[in-house]
């Protein structure tokens, strides 16, 4: 779907995922999206060293 839709911006090493890769992640959805999210957030800003308040002041 991708190489259909978007072929111009897919790099020239992409690899799509297998149907066993697919099957797997199936398995075990997303459920809690929003704790994940501030989850991976708090992880970038902590090995990047930013704090809250730099997205903050507005």
């Amino acid at each position: 779907m991708l190489v259909e839709f978007s072929g111009a911006q897919i790099p020239d090493n992409f690899i799509p995922y297998t149907a066993e890769e697919v099957g797997s992640l199936r398995r075990d959805p997303l459920i809690d999206v929003n704790g994940t999210r501030e989850h991976l957030i708090k992880k970038i800003q902590n090995e990047l060293n930013i704090s809250e308040d730099t997205f903050n002041n507005s």
